[in-house]
């Protein structure tokens, strides 16, 4: 939040600057400074609505991340044991193929 007072003090103090200058270039500035004023106040609106989300929805949406997380956990320990049982096939597999020998061959 002190950032965005920050910035629109900022603004203000680069608005008086310019009372000195004539023409197009000032009022530009002028423009550009009450959009930049704007938007800065838009976005602290923003973020004082999100900082007073309810906390059952935060709660919520933690409890959903934690589901998720098991889901994944359970997922991660199939492919664990596929991977180790395919481990396994692969070790019998060399064996049977190092131990095969081809005709005329010793």
């Amino acid at each position: 939040m002190a950032d965005t007072l920050d910035v629109l003090d900022h603004a203000s103090s680069a608005q008086r600057k310019t009372s000195t200058m004539k023409g197009d270039f000032r009022r530009h500035i002028i423009v550009g400074i009450g959009v930049a004023k704007e938007a800065v106040q838009r976005l602290a609106a923003v973020a004082l609505v999100r900082a007073q989300e309810p906390a059952d929805t935060t709660d919520g949406r933690y409890r959903q991340l934690e589901r998720e997380m098991e889901e994944l956990n359970i997922r991660m320990e199939a492919i664990q044991k596929d991977r180790a049982r395919l481990q396994e096939e692969v070790k019998i597999l060399r064996k049977e193929l190092l131990g095969y020998r081809a005709p005329g061959r010793k």
